[in-house]
């Protein structure tokens, strides 16, 4: 469910509806990259929530997962500044 509520939200983000069926390379390379990040995170996240919590590696890695999530976020918002700049001219 997560993936795909964060794969609309990237393709509505950058611009693609039904004014835009299509993306242009640099989109396409920017999304599949947040998508495959976002799929390796929830993987991870997954085996980590099976290590126990008290341990350092576990406050480490989960920081680090942390980072991968909010670092996918901002890279949503490269497409929607390169489309908003291109409708300004």
């Amino acid at each position: 469910k997560g993936t795909f509520m964060f794969t609309v939200i990237l393709l509505i983000g950058s611009g693609w509806s039904l004014v835009k069926p299509f993306l242009n390379d640099r989109e396409k390379k920017i999304i599949w990259m947040v998508l495959v990040l976002q799929v390796i995170d929830n993987i991870a996240v997954v085996i980590l929530t099976q290590e126990k919590e008290g341990e350092k590696l576990y406050d480490d890695w989960s920081a680090v997962l942390h980072f991968v999530d909010i670092l996918c976020c901002c890279a949503v918002l490269i497409p929607i500044v390169w489309q908003v700049n291109s409708l300004e001219k």
